[in-house]
This record gives C-alpha cells, structure tokens and sequence, in this order.
C-alpha cells in the first residue's frame, strides 16, 4: 500500500540520516585533528598563560601539555594521525552505511572479516593499539629511557645473521635465563614495567587485545627515548612557552617501530655474543646496521661502561665511527640534538626489526558489513 511503502521509505531515509551523521562525525574528526595540527603554537600559549595564571611552574604540568598536544612528535606521525583519520573515514564510506555503526551487525555474519578489511580501516586500528600502548608506558613505566633501549637492545642483538639467523626482535629477553647468561643486571624493574603495561593496555582497550610482550617493549623503549627528548628541551630552553614552541616549529623525524611480533617462548642463545663495545658493534654490523646507527646505539650497550666510554673505544675504531662520535657528541650539546636524535630513532626502528617475524594481522579485528538495506537509499 501507499501507507506502507512511505514507511519503508521514511525509515530508510532516517537510517540515511543517522549514518550521515555518523560519518560527518568522522569528517569533523579529522578536521579536528588537522586543525589542532596547524594551530598548535597559540594553544600552547594559551596553555601557558592559564599555568601561569593558576600559579603552575612546575615543567612537568607543561611537558605532561606538551605530550598530550602532540608536540614532540614527528611531522611523520602527526600526517599519520590526521591519515589515519582520512583513511578511516574514506574505509567507512567505501563498506557503505553499515560500516559506520557496530551496534547494527548481529553475529558473526554480518562482520566484514580482516582478510577484506581496506587499508585505512587497519591503519587506523594499528594508531589504536599504538595509543592504548602509549598510555599505559606513561602510567606504568618509570624507569630510565635508557633501561628500555637496553632491553630492547640486548633482545634484538642476540639475532646471529652469520651464524644461521637465530634470535631477534621476539621478547625473548624477558625470560630471567638470558640476561643471567650475559651477566646483565639492574633490568629486572623493567622487564617488570615492561609486563605491567602489556597488562594495562589489554585491560583498558575497548576491544579484545592480546599484545606481544615483543611489540610492548619496543613501543616503551620509542615512547620513554621519544620523552627524553622531549624532556631535554624543557630544560634547555629559557622558558616553557620558548620549548612548547620549538617542539612544535621544529620535532625531528623519529619512526615508530612496527608491530605484530610474536613472543619468543624461550631464551635466544648468547654463546657468540660478547658484550665489549667494539665486538657489540661488529655484531651490529653483521646483522645489517650502519656504522652512525651502531655509533648512536652507545647509549644503550649493556655493559656497566659510560656512554664516553663506550664512544671511546668506538672511536679507536677510526674512519666513520670517529666521524659520527664526535658528530653525536657536538649534536647532544645543542638544544634539539637534532643529528643524534634522528639517528638514535633511526637505528632503534632498524633494531626493532632484527630477525623478527612481524605480522600487523594479529591485530586487525572485523568490522560491520555494509547495510544492503540502507546502501539501496544511500549513494
């Protein structure tokens, strides 16, 4: 009847009307973050008129500012975020009307499965796992920045490329046996952090999540080396305004190391693995690294040596060793260490990568389907 066909069209246009919304808040959402991207330097400003207002000094309130703005970060990771966003929203109208509102899909028929998830969509997951991640180092990792490099170091090192390609980025240096082996102490607080934000970020995501303890200690070693940096500005320059204005004019490129490791179920072999600086270099060498890679990597050699010692003897090594020592020493000096800090970030993502077995699909979840109903309505 003609009752009954202005119904079914009635209801059609009011589901239209409710994905139309839904997707027009992913468009503000990413206009959103587009435009807290450009406007960054007078909300920093802002931020430190109203600190200064309430009586805050304290760098910690305006570094804690900084991280939360994104200042810091690389121009690489803000498009990421501002790509993301994009892509999720361009995956949400390619899947149709469906896609854009879970609590519609019913049972496991009415899921998109990964295999058929667009990029965007898996983009946009991979941001989620990294945030939920990076929220949980801020609340439970407190140990040194250069704990973390060490860990992740000595997990990644102990990969033997020469010797057949045994080991590598997989967590195995969370089991006890493996630091004892080396004769490494003074790691078992964050190998305990380490764990304790696995467990934080699985516990308050909002989906199902079983993170590797492998990718969990490779994103704290980027996220506290990424703070560290961010903390040297604060406490160079000459006040807090100055530093949130250079993190955001002036962030050097520091990539995030990829995800979908899978754990090692037992300790890698360090029998060949010696921990004098020079042989620690050659190791790195063999396995694939560069010589300005090996030489930013000092900070984190675990052998009870200062980085001046370190640097030292890997200075006696002469040629381009002495060259990016040196090159590292002078960059530390200046205000946004930009050589040494782009390097450093360079050889970490390039260590994080050591013999491992990376498959991101572990974290890919299915999605609704499109709406067939309302893809008849919507164009």
């Amino acid at each position: 009847s003609g009752t009954g066909k202005m119904a079914t069209k009635g209801a059609a246009m009011k589901s239209s009307g409710r994905v139309g919304a839904r997707l027009g808040g992913s468009a503000k959402a990413v206009g959103q973050s587009a435009r807290r991207s450009l406007g960054r330097s007078r909300v920093v400003v802002a931020l430190s008129s109203k600190n200064a207002s309430e009586g805050k000094s304290d760098l910690s309130a305006a570094r804690s500012e900084a991280e939360a703005l994104g200042l810091g970060q690389s121009r690489r990771e803000l498009l990421a975020q501002v790509g993301c966003g994009a892509a999720a929203l361009s995956s949400a109208l390619a899947l149709g009307p469906g896609a854009a509102f879970a609590e519609d899909a019913g049972g496991d028929d009415d899921l998109l499965p990964v295999s058929a998830l667009p990029k965007g969509a898996k983009a946009s997951q991979l941001q989620e796992v990294n945030q939920l991640v990076k929220d949980a180092v801020r609340k439970c990792v407190t140990e040194d920045y250069t704990k973390l490099l060490q860990l992740a170091f000595i997990d990644a090192i102990a990969y033997d490329k020469t010797g057949g390609g045994g080991g590598g980025a997989n967590g195995s240096v969370r089991n006890e046996g493996e630091l004892k082996a080396l004769g490494v102490t003074g790691l078992d607080q964050a190998v305990a952090q380490v764990t304790k934000a696995k467990e934080e970020a699985e516990k308050t995501a909002p989906f199902p999540l079983a993170l590797s303890w492998a990718d969990t200690l490779y994103l704290a070693a980027y996220y506290k080396t990424q703070r560290h940096f961010i903390d040297s500005v604060f406490e160079r320059a000459k006040d807090t305004t100055s530093a949130n204005i250079i993190l955001q004019g002036y962030s050097n490129d520091f990539p995030v190391p990829p995800i979908g490791r899978v754990d090692a179920s037992a300790s890698d072999s360090t029998a060949t693995l010696s921990l004098k600086a020079t042989d620690l270099v050659q190791r790195g060498l063999d396995n694939g690294l560069l010589a300005g890679q090996m030489a930013a990597l000092a900070v984190c050699f675990p052998n009870g040596q200062t980085l001046d010692q370190n640097e030292a003897e890997i200075s006696e090594l002469g040629g381009k060793f002495a060259f990016y020592v040196k090159s590292y020493q002078k960059s530390r000096t200046e205000l946004t260490q930009t050589n040494y800090q782009i390097d450093l970030g360079t050889a970490l993502f390039k260590l994080s990568t050591l013999g491992a077995t990376i498959t991101p699909d572990r974290y890919y979840r299915p999605v609704p389907k499109p709406s067939k109903q309302i893809k008849k309505y919507v164009k």
